[in-house]
């Protein structure tokens, strides 16, 4: 589960901004909205089963799902390294004090009842500090501290200083195989490391972000699932599909790779007719779709055959119901861009439903749509927006910020800019139109 994230220096991101997952406590209303869980050390705290981040285009909302991508990408993906390898580093480039500086990434999180808070600063080089805190009893115990500077009495070099608790419990191989331009956390889960693997796990398993996953990969667990009759996914994704007035009654999956090559859009994110993935048959499964006809019989139409957004919705189908039955965390960016508006509301709604979601999955996710905020879909503290300044820089807030009135309509409220972060719009015709 997310508590919260926090990014300094990345991409359009200059100064700290933080995106907090911890309910209210003076919003009453759609309690289903809301994780029960009592973590030590946080009596009578409650967390939000998910988050909405509005914003005109190009203010960088969508930097904020790929701060936190781009934390999870250097967690899984870089444990042990070749010295001279980079790292990946894309700073505020509107600020030339700024491109020197390092990126800053900070996440609380609770993975099997315990919370933690891991921290760490990189350039394209080294990584200059790294943190790693736990909350096993309520109390923090910080388990360690690594940080680059300069050695005392020799300004000109730099050395890595270690400071830990007796809770932690560590080698020297790892200490000696974390190079400066890699992680102490991805090292000693490389390792076997228990106390770190706990953190490994929850960056690799439990945080999902779509963007980052291949499209196919995704087509083909969904496969995979339906093609197991009566197993609970399997009808979870076929009851997805029935109720999305999509024509479907059925599936029928073919695994002898008979068929011709899968030509699919892959619409999650990008539906341009560049984003075509062309497979080979041999050993990939096909799956056709079960339609009725005029006449009263059926006919089968296969999947690349659909609509985009039949594909689309099918293509996340699979993560979708992982990531709600074993309470993970979704992040997704652009949740209608493919996706029929309805669609997406019904997305949330499994998110939101205590008979759908009963393990406290999260879903965080960018959207254009002002519907998500009409009626009670998402609470007042569900709301987050992004705008960028003069200088070109985002900044992310909270719709609790302008404290919303209960029965305020925020679909008004947004539209009308009172919260801001709606485009600033110019005449295309110029001033004088007559003229």
């Amino acid at each position: 589960m997310l508590l919260e994230f926090t990014v300094k220096n990345f991409r359009s991101i200059k100064e700290e901004q933080t995106l907090s997952l911890l309910a209210s406590k003076g919003i009453k209303d759609s309690q289903q909205n809301i994780i029960e869980i009592e973590l030590p050390g946080l009596k009578g705290e409650r967390y939000l089963k998910g988050a909405g981040i509005y914003g005109p285009n190009a203010s960088g909302k969508t930097n904020v799902l790929k701060a936190l991508g781009m934390m999870k990408r250097i967690v899984t993906g870089y444990s042990a390294r070749n010295p001279a390898e980079r790292l990946p580093y894309q700073p505020f480039a509107l600020n030339s004090t700024y491109k020197n500086l390092p990126t800053e990434f900070f996440v609380s999180f609770v993975h099997e009842n315990i919370r933690y808070e891991y921290e760490f600063h990189h350039n394209a080089y080294k990584v200059v500090y790294e943190s790693l805190s736990a909350y096993p009893k309520g109390a923090r115990q910080n388990w360690f501290t690594r940080e680059m500077k300069a050695l005392e009495g020799r300004p000109d070099r730099e050395g890595t200083t270690y400071k830990a608790s007796t809770k932690f419990k560590i080698s020297p191989e790892v200490r000696d195989m974390t190079r400066s331009n890699a992680l102490l956390v991805s090292v000693g889960a490389f390792l076997n490391n228990e106390q770190l693997s706990k953190v490994y796990e929850w960056f690799e398993s439990e945080c999902v972000i779509l963007p980052m996953m291949d499209p196919f990969d995704n087509v083909m667990n969904s496969i995979d699932i339906i093609s197991h009759e009566g197993s609970l996914e399997r009808n979870q994704i076929m009851n997805l599909l029935a109720s999305s007035d999509l024509g479907i009654l059925g599936a029928k999956v073919d695994t002898s790779g008979s068929k011709p090559p899968i030509n699919i859009r892959f619409s999650v994110g990008n539906d341009s007719e560049d984003n075509l993935e062309f497979r080979e048959p041999e050993k990939i499964p096909h799956v056709d779709f079960i339609h009725s006809a005029e006449d009263g019989s059926t006919c089968l139409i296969q999947l690349e055959e659909e609509s985009s957004g039949t594909q689309a919705l099918f293509e996340i189908s699979g993560v979708l119901f992982d990531v709600l039955n074993n309470g993970k965390t979704l992040v997704i960016d652009e949740i209608d861009k493919s996706l029929h508006p309805v669609l997406s509301k019904e997305i949330l709604k499994l998110f939101f439903s205590p008979e759908v979601n009963k393990k406290g999955a999260q879903l965080i996710f960018v959207s254009h749509n002002p519907l998500f905020l009409s009626g009670e879909l998402l609470r007042r503290d569900q709301v987050w927006f992004v705008e960028k300044d003069v200088h070109g820089a985002s900044h992310l807030y909270p719709l609790v910020d302008f404290s919303p009135r209960k029965a305020e309509s925020l679909l008004s409220g947004y539209l009308s800019g009172r919260y801001g972060a709606l485009p600033v719009l110019s005449d295309f015709f110029g001033a004088d139109r007559d003229g």
